[in-house]
């Protein structure tokens, strides 16, 4: 039985030469052995990623969690943190189309650097809480009134990541 689908390969394999590689997405064609009672395939042809701009929040989110599967409680810390930090936040597109939820600013910038190969949770964290220090004061203090956004930060994400976050952030009586 011979059969063409597409579907994606999350976890490391071996290859027949001996090596261990990740595979992103690929078309494959899939055999089925009768006499071993299990599936076997060969690989056809290696599909591109989606652009980043085609992808929505939710696209984003899951791409990041297959990078991180045994930490991925952290990733959704950042991301919800962010998320909660930006509500009622858009960003103009350059083309004709509605304007984007903020939240996929961030979301985009640490898919980007996770492909780039800089996979750390502490960076992913930090790419995705990048703008929360400086843009979102107001949000920040409305639903923690006792911290201040650093502390935010820090509690949710964690130190590390959160000096990340400040290196990166613009301070308001900085002039660039």
């Amino acid at each position: 039985m011979d059969l063409r689908l597409r579907y994606r390969i999350h976890r490391k394999h071996k290859t027949p030469e001996g090596d261990t590689k990740r595979k992103e997405s690929a078309v494959c064609k899939v055999q089925s052995d009768p006499m071993n009672n299990h599936m076997t395939y060969s690989e056809v042809i290696t599909a591109p990623r989606l652009p980043l701009k085609q992808m929505d929040p939710s696209l984003l989110m899951l791409e990041l969690l297959e990078y991180y599967p045994d930490d991925q409680q952290s990733i959704r810390q950042a991301v919800h943190l962010a998320a909660r930090a930006h509500r009622g936040q858009t960003r103009a597109t350059r083309q004709e189309l509605p304007k984007d939820l903020y939240i996929t600013h961030p979301l985009r910038v640490a898919v980007r650097l996770n492909r780039m190969g800089l996979r750390s949770v502490a960076i992913t964290c930090a790419a995705v809480c990048h703008d929360v220090i400086e843009d979102c004061e107001k949000n920040l203090k409305a639903d923690f009134p006792n911290y201040t956004p650093e502390e935010v930060v820090a509690g949710v994400i964690g130190e590390q990541a959160c000096e990340l976050v400040k290196a990166l952030s613009i301070d308001p009586g900085d002039n660039r």
